[in-house]
């Protein structure tokens, strides 16, 4: 992942992506107020849905641009598995590996990421996110912030929209 001025500096995008704003719908608005303070406390079971299998998506310059970090147009990939871990990648930060989990209302909890981990002195890090699926493809919202600030697996899951490979 970054190093940890650049972690600061993607804090404040993760605090407009997951602030009060313009973006909120009532599903959205219901389901943030209805997720626990402490993201490690939400009960969680073994993935199984539409969200499991091989994903990619392509960010141009300019989506870069509006997500909030130019430095991450190009192309991404996400691997949801049903024995709960998942890879990521995309050209800026490269590969990275973890566990998730399945949350009641649509949310998966994602932990144990190596490239979050690093900044958390190995206490993990963990963050809650709704998923919804359309014709369009898969989308992750972020519910509950990194609890370990890694604002790099909040780009990764939020700014695409996955696409099945």
């Amino acid at each position: 992942m970054r190093l940890r001025h650049v972690m600061a500096i993607g804090a404040i995008g993760l605090t407009a992506l997951t602030g009060c704003g313009s973006e909120s719908t009532p599903d959205r608005e219901t389901a943030r107020k209805s997720v626990p303070a402490s993201a490690a406390n939400i009960p969680t079971t073994k993935p199984s849905g539409p969200f499991i299998g091989a994903w990619h998506a392509k960010l141009s310059s300019q989506q870069a641009i509006e997500a909030g970090d130019v430095r991450l147009a190009g192309t991404f990939r996400l691997d949801l598995r049903t024995d709960g871990t998942y890879t990521t990648f995309n050209e800026f930060d490269g590969p990275s590996k973890g566990h998730y989990a399945m949350g009641s209302d649509q949310r998966l909890v994602f932990r144990q990421d190596r490239g979050c981990d690093v900044f958390t002195g190995g206490s993990g890090s963990v963050g809650v996110y709704h998923w919804t699926m359309s014709d369009a493809g898969l989308k992750l919202t972020n519910l509950v912030p990194e609890t370990g600030g890694c604002t790099g697996r909040t780009q990764q899951l939020v700014f695409p929209l996955w696409q099945s490979h």
